[in-house]
């Protein structure tokens, strides 16, 4: 077992998602105190917090960013988050994950400034560039990609996010970052009645952008080689994938007693 890497299976059970669920709170409960037409800043911080915490994804850096007011993406902003990682690294605690890229790249940066001679600053200069490189594109599209989420189809909102600079490929790193939007206000309307969120997304169960462990399953079923189109951007591939993830989803109903309830997701 210690070879094989397995995905989760319900994503929002997982530790680090639940952290980023509480860190959230804070602007989920502001965004419900205004009028609809007050909404856009707060959940375009929403979004914008959603992707800050999985450009880092530890728990713990999560839990020490928490929710940050700001009103631009500047030097001032990106010093507080700097702040909070140099924190972190100074008393040894990670605040990149290794369970995906490209953090996985940054924690192999930040683990080599602990050795080096001058480390307090290759860390400081890893986490500003991180700021800059994987969080400014984000910012400023983060109107276009709230709208995207108000039409309540994550195939548009995946799409939008590809757009952002870092956010294109296969679509993986950009799911990533729809998912933890589908359980927030921009997809989701609070059922009064109920006293439960319900979601608005419309093709949750029809559409899914393809990534790389999922090419790798599939390729396996199909007998291909493992590794083969696991990293390839074509609209066609993809359009292949998401053909074969449909059908192994789409099971037959004589079938469905045999597997456990799973989304597409």
């Amino acid at each position: 077992m210690q070879s094989i890497h397995l995905t989760n299976v319900r994503r929002e059970d997982d530790a680090t998602t639940k952290t980023l669920r509480t860190a959230l709170r804070p602007a989920v409960d502001m965004y419900n105190g205004l009028e609809p037409h007050q909404r856009d800043h707060i959940a375009a911080l929403i979004m914008f917090h959603c992707g800050l915490y999985r450009t880092f994804g530890t728990k713990e850096c999560i839990r020490q960013l928490g929710f940050i007011h700001m009103n631009a993406w500047d030097k001032a902003a990106q010093e507080k988050v700097v702040a909070i990682c140099m924190s972190l690294w100074r008393r040894g605690i990670a605040n990149f994950t290794r369970a995906y890229g490209p953090a996985r790249i940054y924690r192999s940066r930040e683990t080599h400034a602990r050795r080096h001679v001058h480390g307090e600053s290759f860390a400081r200069a890893l986490f500003q560039e991180v700021c800059q490189t994987q969080l400014a594109g984000l910012w400023a599209s983060r109107f276009s990609i709230v709208t995207a989420a108000a039409r309540g189809s994550w195939q548009e909102l995946v799409q939008a996010i590809m757009r952002v600079p870092q956010y294109g490929g296969t679509g993986f790193r950009a799911k990533e970052l729809a998912q933890d939007l589908l359980w927030t206000p921009l997809m989701c309307s609070w059922n009064v009645t109920k006293c439960v969120w319900e979601t608005r997304c419309h093709d949750a169960s029809s559409w899914c952008p393809v990534g790389p462990g999922a090419r790798r399953g599939l390729n396996r079923l199909k007998g291909r080689p493992i590794a083969q189109d696991c990293f390839s951007s074509s609209s066609a591939v993809q359009a292949r994938f998401l053909a074969e993830l449909m059908d192994v989803y789409n099971q037959e109903p004589e079938r469905a007693h045999q597997r456990p309830v799973v989304g597409l997701h």
